[in-house]
């Protein structure tokens, strides 16, 4: 395209066909890893790194099943179960997330 229509044209294309979801910033949704994105809120906004504390491992051997809970300081925030302990920390990971997002703002005063 740039060799087609030039620099000018090019970048009013990608600027138009990427700026929704420039606009969106990082959005819970783009996160895979909730593991790493829940230590990034945890650092920031409680000074303290997010504990994984296995609950229960339960099933036979081919077909276990683990839970374990997010503890910040003392508190368990989330828990989450999974096939393997990485799988539960990262659904707890992602329960996590989603309860330490703001609530919405409706655009209502306070």
């Amino acid at each position: 395209m740039f060799l087609d229509a030039g620099f000018d044209r090019t970048a009013a294309f990608i600027g138009r066909l990427f700026a929704p979801l420039i606009g969106e910033g990082a959005a819970p949704a783009v996160y895979r890893d909730y593991k790493t994105a829940v230590q990034e809120v945890c650092q920031s906004r409680f000074r303290d790194l997010p504990r994984y504390v296995l609950i229960s491992e339960t099933g036979p051997d081919h077909d276990k099943r683990f839970e374990t809970s997010l503890v910040i300081g003392e508190q368990v925030i989330a828990t989450g179960a999974g096939r393997n302990k990485k799988e539960a920390e990262q659904q707890a990971a992602k329960t996590a997330l989603e309860a330490l997002q703001p609530p919405p703002n409706n655009g209502s005063p306070r």
